[in-house]
């Protein structure tokens, strides 16, 4: 039970990224969107950003590589059939409003997106990953629009309008109870 909820808080944090991300384990429900969640990119100033973050799982090592767009990478180590492999994907970050998104392009499937809410203060970090129950209730309903995949397991947010976005960032599509957070250790 303990390797399954470790297996777990590594698929909630492959599955938005900013560490923030990295792939949805097959099997698994996921939200996407086909485009990055956000409107404008924040300036990244690297000394806040890059650094080794760790968290109740492992470590994650990140590095601004556009700080004019948004853009970093995030890597990590995994063992995986007895080796270390070493894994990274960028993450675009992006700003609605007060919010900061990160959005991770998925490369197994063209045009989706891993997205999350991202909050970070003096060293620390914390990511929220979508809540795919609740977005999926609102695809149905046609609040947000989009389809759902895999017999509706997942979804994929369509085209968003501002008042699509005050739809997601009024905070109830977002799991909440069950967020990641990465404390600072060295940069």
């Amino acid at each position: 039970m303990a390797a399954r909820a470790k297996d777990s808080a590594m698929m909630r944090l492959r599955a938005a990224c900013l560490g923030f991300c990295v792939l949805v384990l097959a099997g698994c429900s996921a939200a996407y969107s086909t485009r990055p969640m956000g409107e404008q990119p924040p300036v990244l100033v690297p000394e806040e950003w890059e650094g080794t973050w760790i968290h109740k799982e492992g470590t994650v090592t990140v590095a601004v590589t556009d700080g004019t767009r948004g853009v970093i990478e995030v890597g990590w180590v995994e063992k995986r059939q007895g080796r270390l492999t070493f894994e990274s994907y960028q993450v675009h970050l992006l700003k609605s409003g007060e919010w900061l998104f990160g959005n991770v392009h998925d490369q197994d499937k063209t045009g989706h997106y891993f997205w999350g809410r991202v909050s970070k203060e003096d060293g620390q970090l914390t990511l929220w990953v979508p809540n795919v129950a609740k977005i999926k209730a609102l695809v149905e309903k046609t609040v947000l629009p989009g389809t759902l995949l895999n017999d509706g397991e997942d979804v994929v947010l369509g085209e968003l309008s501002a008042a699509h976005m005050l739809v997601i960032t009024e905070g109830a599509v977002l799991e909440w109870n069950r967020p990641l957070v990465f404390l600072r250790l060295a940069q």
